[in-house]
């Protein structure tokens, strides 16, 4: 009875460990695959100055590049309703998070659990981000390499390095948000 007990409980244990194991795993590698980029939400203020700034007419496209907590993607989808909007996740939580917000809220977007470096971007009319400057060249190539030449890209933030800013929507504490030109 002893070691029956014993090789049960080293059977959980060990099931046990396995699990932690691939979840550790698995968040590992969701996170090393898409690029070490955190979660920072966008401030209401920048939100509200970006759609300001915005124009977008009766469908055409908006992608979002990563959003995360899908703030950006409500904004738009309430002030731009006959817009089609995109948003590409490569991180499951977030992902998920956003099919619900999605029935919640009644908002319309798509939303695609994929990695957006392998997806085609070339019927954007804006393109979106919140990304870390490490990863902004790549990002620009993919973006003139799949789009036209009126594409706009909004980044948050950070400047594309040696590249000429279009626009630039100034924000307090020089918290831009640059725009760019295909």
């Amino acid at each position: 009875m002893t070691i029956l007990f014993i090789i049960l409980f080293l059977l959980i244990f060990i099931s046990s460990l396995c699990y932690f194991v691939f979840y550790v795993f698995k968040e590992l590698k969701q996170l090393l695959l898409w690029y070490w980029i955190p979660f920072v939400p966008t401030p209401d203020y920048k939100i509200s100055n970006l759609i300001e700034n915005i124009e977008l007419k009766d469908g055409q496209i908006f992608i979002d590049l990563g959003c995360w907590d899908w703030k950006i993607l409500q904004a738009i989808c309430e002030n731009f309703p006959k817009a089609i909007v995109i948003w590409y996740e490569n991180s499951w939580d977030p992902y998920k998070l956003a099919l619900k917000r999605k029935d919640k809220y009644n908002l319309n977007y798509q939303v695609y659990k994929k990695d957006f470096f392998t997806e085609s971007l070339e019927n954007a009319t804006i393109i979106y981000s919140y990304l870390l400057p490490y990863i902004m060249a790549r990002v620009w190539k993919k973006i003139k390499n799949d789009c036209h030449k009126w594409t706009l890209f909004y980044s948050n933030y950070f400047q594309i390095p040696e590249e000429q800013i279009y626009k630039i929507i100034h924000l307090k504490n020089n918290q831009n948000i640059y725009i760019y030109k295909v």
